[in-house]
């Protein structure tokens, strides 16, 4: 059941995650550029699909372990960053930009998990960094049991099954009572089964896709989803808060017929040419995500430095725009991190060479 990432499908999942991000960072920017594509239907359940297609399928504890350490310090990392970036802001421009820090480190951990994560609003996205960790098990340890001694068709079917499963309990159980109760444990209980569905579904069925995706497949998606846009069958939905209001056969649906349209997208551009760029951006989401709200504000900052803002305007989502900004925000959320990101490599790099010399 073991199955290797070739090259081209390794370009195929970078370039997954550049569309995946290049969603994430519009989305939060003001004003609504897609329609029938909206970042809220699938771009949070895009990228647990691409992580159940580079998902390792052995050893589901050990490997469990690595990505939450490796997770858990570089949410600590990043965390305390944009925390400091978050109360220096607010302090020098008497804006809103949340409560990162409570009394202590066990407070502020407590603190930050009962909210969400979001009492630090530059780092709104950990909460998909705990989602990932809990889902990971959950997915990998599945996909481990269900490999022992079984057929591949049974495979395929078991874990399709099993994902369903998951879903319906998180949209149709766990979701619902979160509302009712806000208990953030029934939250994160959710963001985990919903994930783990879309994890498990990319682990099973996600290179296979990027074989068969083709045109005439991809313009049919297309249509169904304008129908489907068109009709207003569904809404946005809001993973982190567990909201599904077009219910789990509509929102679950969209979202795969969404990242059907990404990986046909991500596999002409594969095969294209050049796509460094578009890889280099890819390989550094993780980053991007986590850093372009604080970029947002260093535009704002520097906006406001030539007279056209006032930074006593500015919150997480509230920027300066203009029809001229629609492209040069969201660039700069992408260009930015990802930039740093290779600087810090390259110096990385450059200390272990000295290091061995």
């Amino acid at each position: 059941m073991i199955m290797k990432i070739d090259n081209f499908e390794s370009k195929t999942i970078d370039i997954m995650k550049f569309i995946g991000i290049v969603f994430v960072v519009i989305g939060h920017y003001p004003g609504d550029y897609f329609n029938i594509m909206s970042p809220y239907l699938f771009h949070m359940p895009l990228f647990f699909f691409i992580a159940g297609m580079t998902l390792k399928r052995d050893s589901p504890i050990k490997n469990s372990i690595r990505v939450f350490l490796s997770i858990a310090k570089y949410s600590v990392i990043t965390y305390i960053v944009t925390g400091l970036i978050a109360i220096s802001l607010s302090k020098k421009f008497g804006i809103d930009l949340g409560y990162p820090f409570a009394d202590g480190v066990i407070d502020t951990i407590i603190y930050a998990f009962n909210q969400n994560f979001h009492n630090n609003p530059l780092f709104l996205v950990c909460w998909f960094l705990l989602a990932y960790c809990t889902s990971y098990f959950i997915s990998s340890l599945t996909i481990f049991l269900v490999s022992y001694k079984i057929s591949q068709k049974a495979y395929h079917l078991s874990l399709t099954i099993i994902a369903i499963f998951f879903g319906i309990i998180a949209v149709k159980i766990l979701s619902p009572y979160y509302g009712e109760t806000k208990l953030q444990y029934v939250n994160v209980a959710t963001q985990t089964l919903y994930a783990s569905m879309f994890m498990i579904i990319g682990s099973a069925f996600g290179l296979n896709l990027i074989k068969r995706i083709n045109s005439q497949a991809s313009i049919i998606i297309f249509i169904i989803l304008s129908f489907i846009y068109l009709a207003k069958y569904i809404q946005p939905t809001i993973m982190s808060w567990s909201i599904y209001p077009s219910g789990f056969l509509m929102t679950t649906t969209v979202s795969l017929l969404c990242i059907s349209i990404v990986i046909y997208m991500s596999k002409c551009a594969a095969l294209s040419g050049s796509t460094d760029l578009f890889v280099a951006i890819g390989k550094s989401s993780k980053h991007v995500m986590s850093y372009h709200l604080s970029v947002f504000l260093l535009m704002d900052f520097i906006f406001s430095k030539f007279g056209y803002w006032d930074m006593k305007n500015t919150t997480v989502f509230k920027h300066y725009y203009t029809p001229e900004m629609v492209m040069i925000y969201p660039a700069a959320g992408l260009l930015i991190p990802t930039a740093g990101y290779y600087v810090f490599l390259k110096i990385k790099a450059r200390q272990m060479a000295n290091a061995l010399s």
